[in-house]
């Protein structure tokens, strides 16, 4: 806005969350730091989901719904991530296609 220039689009598009899931949504960025990368991007480990638990008070039921959410957001993180590397690949170093 400062620049005058148009909202990126990715800004302008992004989903809302409903009340309530942010939790869930930040549990899932900090957690982002845990995973190994190397030849690609790897899982969350479940190790780093309890310690985060144990840290946050998620106990029982809250666990279980903290693991479930942090598992779909990583599973669709990862599967985009793995998609755009075979993109690049595919296009060579430089040339990247949506």
């Amino acid at each position: 806005m400062r620049r005058r220039q148009p909202i990126p689009e990715v800004i302008a598009n992004a989903p809302a969350l409903l009340p309530g899931l942010e939790v869930y949504y930040e549990a899932f960025c900090e957690l982002s730091t845990c995973r190994q990368t190397g030849m690609g991007v790897g899982p969350i480990p479940w190790t780093a989901v309890d310690s985060y638990a144990r840290r946050n008070g998620f106990e029982g039921e809250g666990f279980d719904y903290l693991l479930r959410m942090v598992r779909a957001l990583d599973d669709t993180f990862v599967a985009y991530t793995r998609a755009k590397q075979e993109r690049e690949s595919a296009n060579g170093p430089g040339r990247v296609q949506p």
